[in-house]
């Protein structure tokens, strides 16, 4: 039996979004493995043929989002654009993207295109940071970039307790309670005792 060119399209179309999805729960599954333990299996993912609006009017081609559910809780999901004129290691890049943000977001920590630490981890996974960072933050990167990008090399080579380093890195550093210049000496001095494990550990075989 011919499948007609009508349906054959469809299939392509569809047969390009699975591959996306499948690129998009193995980047998760690496980042819960090797980088940050994520609780749900598969990321929450939509794939839309049509452009997004964005916070500000405009139009973009990923978003993370979040709604009510009802009960109180809120949950967060990612919309990505998937169109002929598009090409697939574009969107890849926009789902590494998004990824980042949800799994900040998940677990509570400063998660906008605006802050150091999702600079950071878009700078470790080809995540596109195009933001700008204000005083506080750029301070914050200028700080802990060097001790993150470590960190994450020595668990990509090692196990979970150098993960759990990264982990306590990572949440100190997104920790949104440090908005101010004032409250920096405090995530300072945070970072550098997490910092000082993290070298002691990178000597030993643990």
């Amino acid at each position: 039996m011919k499948i007609n060119e009508k349906d054959y399209e469809e299939y392509i179309r569809l047969k390009r979004k699975e591959e996306l999805r499948k690129y998009a729960y193995d980047f998760w599954d690496y980042l819960s493995r090797n980088i940050y333990i994520l609780q749900s299996k598969y990321p929450p993912i939509i794939f839309t043929e049509k452009y997004i609006k964005d916070e500000n009017g405009g139009v973009t081609t990923g978003v993370t989002s979040t709604y009510d559910s009802g009960n109180g809780n809120q949950i967060c999901y990612i919309i990505i654009t998937v169109k002929d004129e598009i090409l697939d290691e574009n969107i890849q890049g926009t789902i590494r993207h998004e990824i980042l943000h949800l799994v900040l977001r998940y677990h509570g920590l400063k998660s906008d295109d605006n802050c150091a630490i999702f600079k950071i981890l878009c700078e470790n996974f080809d995540g596109g940071f195009y933001g700008c960072l204000d005083e506080v933050e750029e301070a914050i990167y200028n700080h802990s970039c060097s001790y993150i990008n470590k960190a994450i090399d020595q668990v990509k080579r090692s196990n979970n307790i150098k993960m759990l380093n990264l982990k306590m890195l990572i949440n100190e550093i997104g920790n949104v309670k440090y908005d101010a210049l004032d409250k920096l000496n405090q995530l300072f001095h945070s970072i550098n005792v997490l910092c000082e494990v993290i070298d002691m550990n990178s000597k030993t075989n643990l």
